[in-house]
């Protein structure tokens, strides 16, 4: 496939009419032309779920080049304001042979997501140009979350709780945790899911106090907890969900104690949400509530972060962010306490941010289930 003129505009998809909108957006703030090569972005701009592709964009023109394996995907998939080039060489050759950016002495790359070997590669085959990393003009872009991606990220989260829902039964003496998220995995791609967002969390006992600990081959035994932080992708976009299960009917003081002290946490931490605020408020608020009920130290991470085709994205709720609060992100809520040794408590919910406040996105109970081992 050459470079030909542009494929008809006819009939185009509402997700293609999505793109084509988002293009025009970046090229109204291009200062220089830019290549972009992460997934995630080519997924964003230009419609492309392979993992082989790069977009190059300028004021007034963007292309998207690929090698024959993605051909048909890329036909298929690529929004039509891009020009399609797909040969069998790589793809800063492939560029560099079409003579796209002839003429510019200078020529951009995303910082953030290019690596050093990427960046030199493009360097060589595009001299006398000057490749250099700079800020990604599409991470502001991304920040606010749209309708379609609001709706698309509903739809995996959805799916998340209905997994939680049914799993949570199957939490007996003697399964292992490694089980329990094979058992998630596969009720979601069956459901339609692509697949987990990140390592699923399937955490009992002294391993619920590891915030990011994996399922492994430890088996649930009677009158613990079991902290389940799962996520899927549907239609690209991600979810991100926790709530703990006692596999008992009888769980001790202390435990519900800590789960009341987080649940109180969370909801401290939604109602300090809104649009114009900074992102570390929130957070803060919850350290304030932790640091009044002695248990701050055992706190720790920060309360959230941004949600989209990434499991972690802008804003971070943070003590330490320095980014503000709009309206149309996408953000979790998890604050969590964790003893180390013997178990945690982590609840998660994802939260839309509103100029009034948030809308929460989770539709889940927070109650600590208790179920009955057999």
């Amino acid at each position: 496939m050459t470079s030909g003129a542009k494929r008809g505009e006819r009939g185009l998809r509402p997700a293609h009419r999505v793109r084509a909108a988002r293009l025009r957006r970046l090229q109204a703030i291009l200062t220089q032309p830019l290549v972009i090569v992460e997934q995630p972005h080519l997924f964003w701009l230009c419609g492309f779920s392979g993992t082989s592709g790069a977009a190059c964009v300028t004021q007034s023109g963007a292309w998207f080049v690929t090698d024959p394996r993605y051909e048909e995907q890329a036909r298929d998939e690529v929004a039509p304001e891009f020009r399609l080039l797909c040969r069998m060489d790589r793809p800063e050759r492939i560029v560099a042979g079409e003579k796209i950016f002839a003429g510019c002495p200078q020529i951009a790359m995303e910082e953030e997501t290019t690596c050093i070997a990427t960046l030199k590669a493009w360097g060589a085959a595009l001299s006398p140009a000057t490749v250099t990393p700079l800020p990604s003009p599409l991470m502001p872009l991304r920040r606010i979350k749209e309708r379609e991606e609001i709706a698309a990220v509903r739809r995996a989260l959805a799916l998340t709780e209905e997994a939680m829902a049914w799993i949570a039964p199957a939490v007996r003496p003697g399964v292992t945790e490694r089980e329990l998220a094979a058992r998630l995995e596969f009720y979601c791609r069956m459901k339609g899911a692509s697949g987990p967002s990140f390592d699923l969390i399937v955490a009992s006992g002294p391993n619920s106090a590891r915030p990011h600990g994996v399922a492994g081959p430890r088996k649930v035994a009677v009158n613990e907890p079991v902290l389940f932080d799962i996520g899927f992708f549907v239609d690209g976009y991600a979810s991100d969900f926790t709530r703990v299960v006692f596999c008992g009917t009888k769980p001790p003081a202390a435990l519900l104690s800590m789960h009341a002290r987080v649940l109180e946490a969370q909801e401290r931490g939604k109602a300090a949400i809104r649009a114009g605020i900074p992102a570390a408020g929130p957070d803060e608020v919850v350290r304030a509530w932790f640091k009044e009920e002695r248990v701050l130290g055992l706190y720790g991470h920060s309360l959230g972060h941004g949600v989209g085709l990434e499991i972690h994205e802008a804003p971070r709720l943070s003590w330490k962010s320095e980014e503000m609060l709009e309206a149309g992100m996408l953000v979790t809520v998890e604050p969590g306490l964790y003893r180390a040794g013997r178990y945690g408590i982590r609840l998660e919910d994802m939260v839309l941010v509103t100029v009034q406040g948030c809308e929460v996105l989770t539709d889940f109970p927070h109650d600590l289930a208790r179920i009955p081992p057999v």
